[in-house]
């Protein structure tokens, strides 16, 4: 039962450190994409 916990806290630290960066990377990549987005398609500076 503990090995069970610990094991799935092992998998939290490992994945949860990628998952942050997956979601900031394609925050960033989507930001500037939508800021073009408005610029071009709904004329917004």
């Amino acid at each position: 039962m503990k090995y069970q916990i610990f094991k799935m806290l092992r998998a939290i630290v490992v994945f949860a450190p990628i998952l942050a960066a997956l979601a900031w990377v394609v925050f960033n990549i989507q930001k500037p994409a939508r800021e073009q987005f408005n610029r071009d398609f709904l004329g917004k500076d």
